[in-house]
């Protein structure tokens, strides 16, 4: 393989062979841009908005942040046909592109239904507005992260559902005197937010106009051209940024309402979703008046349907959890998945065994299995045991009636024969459902092991310098990891130090990652764990073309 390219050479010619994509010291680039995002982040603590907005400047036009951006938006998009010859395209645009005459492209809207007969519209973006939209939010992320309220976690960088719901309880437990909720969900009116509100607390940022055009960008769906009036557009990159930004001024009006010093312990919001703990009943309809004089102001009437009260010990919803108390002092609470998560992936999983009728068992497995383990993965951190057994009693009476369906004239001992067996030989039980031939077979529910999961430090920032160190010692952990919580999966993670041999960064860098096997050549060891690695996707497809051109 040919030695390391500078990238400040090559980029000065704006034409990018594959090679030279694939020789970029992106270790440099990715520490690049966080460097700038440390130096915004310390410029906008410091209300030095000069600094801020030259700092931006410098972000906009880093030739780094483009590449990034490009790697970023290309691995997720990585299944599109030629994707690769768009990549390169990609770079030699936004190096020549002018910002302040770059029109969005109108977009073409799907309709998708959505559950008691609602619609929503799916914004079929291209990938050079999507490189841009992330270009900009590199910039403007940063700055929006100082002003932050530490009890806000919905789409920020290193915070996730689950530290929002261990904070919850953390209050719960602390402050056993707040027995009331106030449950309200906003989720479904944040693309109705006035964007001219967003407007004016952008006014110093460099691209203001730019944001401007994305929100009156117009759609076409069926064909029909339409023009939006301002608002939040859906499915955008930068479009949760804008919503947080625009709901942070709905955090500081309850805290001026409700200035005490322990505000931060009883309130938590994760996007549209908002826990306020109050100690009687009669505050909490006092606070979501306020609330909901406050969604006026903004270009919406809030429902009353989605302001609820409750009482702690009976239970209540937050995010996709159904948190309650086992003890009327709040000190034993529980955990469990609500009923609409239970529903949710039992919809899914019941769709993929409807398309399987009369198909392999094989293209079965492979659409199971992934389902099962994202789910497994994400409610192993709570009180999940029953519910798994629960739901592997009824994928078992799946299992059964496509066997029935897929063989409807051979008996039930040759179905069980065919299907059916100990295919783990770690565990005990004869009724697995799986493929004999390739000895495959599905995972199940129950076979999750139970985890606890390690909240974030509330003031900590990835874009503050003074917690370097701090996300440094957490990544290695693997606790932001959200894919591989297999225990064998997580092995082999663990032995790379969660890093990506390639390219030197962090596995968990919001970018698809595979496993593979090490091939040595003259060798013909199995699929052991020692010999597999993790990787990039963007890595792995580098990888390959540097082996057919060498």
């Amino acid at each position: 393989m040919n030695q390391s390219i500078e990238t400040s050479s090559v980029l000065n010619h704006y034409v990018i062979s594959d090679l030279e994509w694939i020789n970029f010291n992106w270790k440099a680039i990715e520490n690049r841009v966080k460097f700038l995002r440390y130096r915004i982040f310390n410029a906008s603590r410091k209300k030095d908005f000069k600094t801020v907005t030259h700092l931006q400047q410098i972000m906009l036009n880093s030739s780094a942040n483009i590449l990034l951006a490009i790697r970023r938006v290309t691995a997720i998009n990585r299944q599109l046909s030629g994707i690769d010859k768009i990549r390169i395209h990609l770079i030699q645009d936004l190096m020549l592109l002018d910002f302040s005459t770059y029109k969005p492209i109108t977009y073409n809207n799907l309709i998708i239904p959505k559950t008691h007969r609602k619609q929503k519209l799916l914004k079929i973006q291209i990938i050079k507005d999507q490189c841009i939209q992330l270009i900009i939010k590199h910039a403007l992320e940063p700055q929006w992260e100082a002003y932050f309220e530490d009890n806000v976690y919905g789409e920020r960088p290193g915070r996730s559902s689950h530290d929002a719901i261990s904070h919850i309880i953390q209050i719960i437990k602390l402050y056993s005197t707040n027995k009331w909720v106030l449950n309200i969900d906003l989720s479904s009116y944040i693309f109705q937010l006035n964007g001219e509100v967003i407007l004016k607390k952008l006014r110093f940022f460099p691209r203001i106009d730019l944001i401007f055009r994305w929100l009156k960008a117009g759609y076409i769906t069926k064909n029909v051209y339409f023009h939006t009036t301002l608002g939040l557009p859906q499915g955008d990159i930068i479009t949760s940024l804008l919503a947080n930004i625009a709901l942070d001024d709905l955090d500081k009006v309850i805290k001026m309402k409700y200035s005490t010093s322990t505000f931060n312990s009883f309130y938590v919001r994760y996007n549209g979703a908002i826990a306020i703990l109050v100690e009687k009943k009669d505050t909490a309809h006092t606070l979501g008046k306020i609330i909901s004089g406050w969604c006026i102001n903004i270009g919406f009437n809030l429902d009353l349907e989605q302001i609820s009260k409750t009482f702690i010990p009976d239970g209540f919803n937050f995010l996709t959890v159904y948190i309650y108390s086992n003890a009327q002092d709040n000190r034993h609470l529980s955990v469990i998945p609500n009923e609409k998560a239970i529903k949710d992936i039992r919809d899914k999983l019941k769709n993929i065994w409807m398309r399987g009728r009369g198909k392999d068992i094989l293209w079965v497995l492979d659409r199971l299995n992934p389902r099962i383990r994202e789910w497994c993965n994400y409610y192993c951190f709570y009180k999940s045991s029953q519910i798994f057994k629960d739901i592997d009693n009824w994928m078992f009476q799946r299992s059964v009636r496509y066997c029935k369906r897929t063989h409807p004239n051979k008996s039930w001992t040759w179905m069980q024969q065919k299907y059916f067996g100990r295919f783990n030989i770690k565990r005990k039980s004869k009724w697995i459902f799986g493929d004999k031939e390739s000895s495959r077979y599905l995972t199940r529910f129950s076979w999750t092991i139970s985890r606890q999961y390690i909240p974030i430090q509330i003031q900590a920032s990835p874009d503050n310098m003074l917690y370097e160190e701090y996300w440094c010692k957490r990544n290695a952990t693997g606790i932001t990891n959200d894919k591989l919580w297999n225990s064998s999966d997580f092995k082999i993670a663990q032995r790379q130090k969660h890093i990506c041999p390639v390219c030197n960064n962090s596995l968990y860098n919001q970018e698809p990652i595979e496993k593979h096997k090490i091939v040595i050549k003259k060798s013909t060891s199995r699929l052991y764990t020692f010999n597999m690695i993790f990787i990039h996707s963007i890595c792995y497809q580098c990888i390959k073309y540097a082996f057919k051109t060498t």
